[in-house]
């Protein structure tokens, strides 16, 4: 409903004419409270001009062979120019702009044949950022050159492209078509009176840019992962923010719920450590901290100013978006545990502080943009480190297959069951597919303990007939993660725990990572039972698209040694300080093919959990 009121809004509405210029991230009139806020916050502008000095005095332009860089380091200069007012930084920016319309193709080589791609994007924003920033300092020669290449090499093919669908990205909900839309629909902004068809592409960007965003969760879940996540809803809100300046408040996608909510993602997902959960393709960087920076100032959410303040954006855009006199709150106020039932995926915190334990719990689709088969996985972090970890993104090899979901994305460790905390089946892992996906089915925060019980089964096709993984959070420390698996035939079933840092043990292991440390103890299979354990390493080595790489996949397999048709795994895991001495102990008090007993104790505090197979429920009592 929002999407099509906000079509009829804009076809209604005239675009307006000789508004001048700046007109994208400010305007004119907004220019001297920007140079107050850079002596305000002189700290975040201050690196800012670090690095438009740094190109000046010790970076050679004309030798940067990524024309996308040189696109960034030209709006960065442009931005500074404008609030700065200094010489050199136009000086620079011209130069750059004479080497980028110098370019004949602005397509990565990885995308070709496309016409229009994300370097394309890329490259056509920066210029018209910079066009927008420059105007009035540029003669109309060098105008005249920018408007010719940007409507003759992007916005007319952008609009054929989309008019008749004649690329793949133009039938996408994930980033691609946020970032194109986005990007080249500010171009369009830009060049509202030198571009007849500006109303058209400008419509068509609005239209991709909110099929994206009603693909998002009402919750703010993103399936894409949190670096996608950063990278296509970041660039929807960029475009959001510029189309609102431009319109005079018109036409508004912020009015979108998704937008309303989908800070929580970043800051849920957020690790002190300054990491994130990276699943997906994703590297382990913080959440896009001026997209938390906009969200926050739009919405005045003070929790997700709490994020911003201790992750402050460095970028320029982030530099103008963000707002230092939105009042923070700590985000301990808010509930600790947090279910994106859009996107299935569960994150256990107790608390938001460098020491507090934050578990994270993977369920959901296997086939959505960017992602891994990594059903009923999970990662855990404490005391500022990671313990069990996801391995995340490697770097893309495009010409080898990674993007082959048929077959060669799988054989890269990260991306397949083997890089995940999950389950193998005589040495196999998940599928990839519509019909190959987890569910969490139960999922209860009651105070002192949390529970989810999540159901994988259809992940692993025809191999399984059963597997429901159990997890329990007795908080703040201790956790018990029962699997129960079944097939039609006599399988090998396989438990995997990927680490950061040293394992040690035995029957009772521990993986530490200063000052974090976690103690294991396997109660199905247990010393009694034939089993096998086993401390692996591997190391993969290929052929990037930008080069040869090498990445380590350290992994606990436990297993029990012969193949059947059942079986139940039981693991009972404790967090500590490196410096403290705790008693820990875990026993099987009942075990039978309807129920599991399992009593827990850390020093004085003693639990027991019962876990009711056919019911898949789970009770939680205190034995103090």
């Amino acid at each position: 409903m929002l999407t099509s009121s906000i079509i009829k809004t804009f076809r209604r509405w005239p675009l307006p004419t000789g508004i001048g210029h700046p007109r994208t991230y400010f305007t004119k009139e907004e220019i001297s409270e920007l140079i107050k806020k850079s002596e305000k916050c002189s700290e975040l502008f201050n690196k800012v001009i670090s690095r438009c000095d740094y190109y000046l005095s010790r970076l050679e332009t004309h030798k940067i062979g990524n024309i996308r860089t040189l696109a960034h380091i030209l709006e960065e200069l442009s931005v500074a120019y404008v609030i700065k007012r200094k010489d050199a930084y136009l000086k620079k920016a011209q130069e750059i702009i004479k080497i980028i319309l110098s370019q004949e193709d602005w397509v990565m080589p990885e995308h070709k044949p496309l016409k229009i791609d994300l370097g394309v994007a890329h490259v056509a924003q920066g210029l018209a950022i910079s066009y927008d920033m420059l105007y009035e300092h540029l003669s109309s020669g060098e105008r005249s050159k920018i408007e010719d290449i940007l409507i003759n090499n992007v916005l007319d093919p952008y609009l054929s492209i989309c008019v008749n669908k004649s690329e793949w990205w133009t039938r996408s909900k994930y980033n691609w078509r946020s970032v194109i839309c986005g990007r080249i629909g500010i171009v369009a902004i830009t060049l509202a009176e030198e571009y007849p068809n500006a109303k058209a592409c400008l419509e068509e960007s609005i239209k991709g840019v909110l099929e994206v965003l009603d693909n998002g969760g009402i919750d703010g879940g993103w399936s894409e992962g949190i670096g996608y996540w950063g990278y296509g809803i970041g660039e929807a809100v960029r475009f959001a923010d510029v189309l609102e300046r431009f319109s005079n408040g018109v036409i508004n996608l912020f009015e979108h719920q998704f937008l309303k909510k989908t800070g929580d993602f970043g800051l849920y997902c957020y690790t002190p450590d300054g990491g994130c959960f990276n699943f997906a393709d994703c590297a382990y960087n913080p959440p896009n901290t001026w997209l938390m920076a906009k969200l926050a100032s739009k919405y005045k959410n003070p929790y997700w100013q709490w994020y911003v303040n201790r992750n402050p954006p460095i970028s320029t855009y982030g530099f103008i978006v963000y707002d230092p006199t939105l009042e923070e709150k700590d985000p301990n106020e808010l509930p600790k545990s947090k279910h994106f039932r859009s996107i299935d995926i569960i994150v256990l915190r107790s608390g938001w502080n460098i020491d507090d334990v934050i578990f994270f719990f993977k369920s959901g689709k296997t086939a959505v943009s960017h992602s891994h088969l990594d059903i009923n996985s999970f990662a855990l972090n404490a005391y500022g480190k990671r313990l069990i970890v996801d391995l995340g993104r490697w770097a893309y090899a495009h010409a080898a297959g990674f993007f082959d979901v048929r077959k060669r994305r799988w054989e890269y460790d990260a991306n397949d069951t083997i890089g995940h905390n999950t389950i193998l089946v005589d040495g196999k892992g998940q599928k990839y597919g519509e019909d190959n996906y987890g569910k969490i089915l139960k999922f209860e925060n009651l105070g002192e303990y949390c529970y989810l019980v999540s159901d994988g089964t259809k992940a692993y096709g025809k191999l399984l007939n059963h597997f429901i993984r159990y997890v329990v959070y007795i908080k703040p420390y201790m956790f018990l993660i029962v699997d129960d698996l079944s097939s039609d035939e006599d399988r090998r079933y396989e438990w995997l725990l990927h680490y950061e840092g040293k394992i040690e043990g035995k029957d009772e292991l521990r993986i530490i990572n200063e000052p974090g440390v976690l103690d294991i103890i396997s109660l199905k299979p247990n010393s009694e039972e034939d089993r096998v354990i086993s401390i692996n390493n591997r190391t993969s080595y290929y052929k990037a698209t930008y080069g040869w790489v090498s990445y380590e996949n350290k992994y606990l397999s436990i297993m029990p040694l012969h193949s059947r048709k059942d079986y139940r795994f039981v693991v009972f895991m404790n967090v500590r300080h490196l410096s403290e001495k705790v008693k820990i102990e875990a026993e099987l008090i009942k075990f039978t093919n309807e129920e599991a007993h399992i009593r827990m104790l850390r020093d004085e505090n003693r639990y027991q959990v019962y876990i009711n197979f056919k019911k898949q429920d789970v009770k939680v009592k205190s034995l103090d």
